[in-house]
């Protein structure tokens, strides 16, 4: 008997509007789930604005001759977490005029004569990482605004490891699942709608 294929990564196919989140622990396994986000949202002819850590960028550059092409043309825009946050952050906390004019923006610009734009960031991640959860939860808020405002479809990511710590931060996993419209826990193929 041949061996048969593994199946591609279907983490978000159903995920089609809101804001929602994946918690996970490979890389690599993230980074099928952004491609595969991104493969939806270029089949409904939307571009997509990926921010995440060079890392995460080199595994989505990987992911297939499909995402190379859309990287090649454009409809695929990537951008840099930690250069991203560094332009509206004020101290320790984001801004939200900043974070309109510096990301909202781009979002405009890219989902000229579309009907809209999908993204991924992961510059929560970060700020949570580096113990700077507050920023994150607030950055969270921002997003939602910006979703809210503009119909885009937006998927984030925070490693499972951030929250050995909650104890000690006082917020924690419950925090981000909350500020979420639906979430994907670590390692699951199916997105878990939020009851509110």
């Amino acid at each position: 008997m041949a061996a048969q294929s593994k199946p591609p990564a279907k983490a978000h196919a159903e995920v089609a509007a809101g804001h929602f989140v994946e918690f996970y622990e490979s890389e690599e396994l993230l980074a099928e789930h952004i491609a595969d986000f991104a493969r939806r949202a270029l089949a409904t002819g939307s571009p997509m604005l990926i921010i995440a850590e060079p890392r995460r960028l080199e595994l989505l550059a990987r992911a297939g001759a499909d995402i190379q092409a859309a990287l090649r043309a454009g409809k695929i825009v990537t951008l840099d977490s930690r250069a991203t946050l560094a332009t509206f952050m004020v101290g320790e906390s984001p801004s939200a005029a900043r974070f309109e004019r510096e990301v909202g923006s781009k979002l405009e610009a890219l989902g000229h004569g579309v009907q809209r734009v999908w993204a991924y960031g992961d510059m929560v991640n970060l700020l949570w990482r580096e113990g700077n959860p507050g920023a994150a939860l607030e950055l969270e808020a921002l997003w939602n605004t910006l979703c809210r405002r503009t119909g885009v479809p937006l998927m984030c990511a925070y490693h499972k490891a951030n929250f050995i710590r909650e104890a000690a931060n006082g917020e924690g996993i419950a925090d981000v699942c909350r500020i979420h419209d639906h979430v994907v826990p670590a390692q699951r193929t199916t997105p878990v709608p939020i009851l509110r």
